[in-house]
């Protein structure tokens, strides 16, 4: 594992992205959709220049190859997923080549985070950390049902937390320099907040949360109770 190292999978906007350069990691940003990584190529040319930021303009799957890839007018929810990347019947389809989780770790090494943002295809990627020999400390998935918490659980998480996205974009990034003064401000929208051990509240044990997630989060076969929710995970030791 790599200390200084985090991975932004769903890299988006790279609301994200800037964070983790703020706090000072290296960071490599993967995402489909070629217009928003042409977006985040022209926003962060300075720590691409320094090496402090790679961008993969790629998807990331169970698979290798090309997939059709819906580009849907909302990007955030552009998806793999046929239902998801179809939400409101405006949208368009591009073919993108697709590589997995392992190729990632192979070329940069494995990320003390990992961010996984990939609307209905998180699952998969951990699945593809299941195969592998060593994990990273902290890891964070958007939920989209229990099999994402399984997956988790199945790749060797045994501590979790929950957050729910509007909560989280209410809370203060710590300050940052920028130019002769301190700049704090909110994480906002977009933003999956802070990760690892800034996330507020207690690590849950295996059975506690299972139990909050569908006591809290979703209960099977229903959508979420309210707003919408990563679940972060630990592996240990960290």
């Amino acid at each position: 594992m790599i200390n200084d190292l985090v991975f932004d999978i769903g890299m988006h906007s790279g609301v994200d992205t800037e964070y983790y350069l703020d706090l000072g990691y290296r960071v490599v940003g993967i995402e489909a959709n070629p217009i928003l990584a042409e977006v985040c190529k022209s926003k962060f040319q300075e720590a691409i220049a320094r090496e402090q930021l790679f961008i993969e303009n790629i998807g990331i799957h169970n698979e290798v190859g090309s997939l059709v890839f819906y580009v849907n007018k909302c990007d955030e929810w552009s998806s793999f997923n046929q239902y998801l990347g179809t939400r409101g019947g405006d949208y368009r389809t591009i073919e993108v080549n697709c590589l997995t989780l392992s190729y990632f770790v192979a070329k940069y090494g494995m990320p003390f985070f990992m961010k996984i943002d990939v609307e209905g295809m998180d699952k998969f990627v951990v699945r593809d950390l299941s195969k592998m020999d060593s994990r990273p400390a902290y890891i964070s998935v958007e939920d989209a049902g229990i099999q994402c918490l399984i997956a988790l659980y199945e790749s060797g998480v045994r501590k979790f937390k929950f957050t729910n996205q509007p909560d989280v974009q209410k809370l203060q990034r710590p300050a940052v320099l920028s130019g002769q003064r301190f700049e704090s401000r909110l994480f906002g929208v977009s933003s999956s907040g802070p990760f690892g051990s800034d996330l507020p509240g207690e690590w849950m044990d295996t059975h506690s949360a299972f139990k909050y997630y569908v006591d809290n989060v979703r209960p099977p076969d229903h959508p979420p109770i309210s707003g919408w929710w990563d679940i972060h995970g630990r592996y240990d030791p960290c």
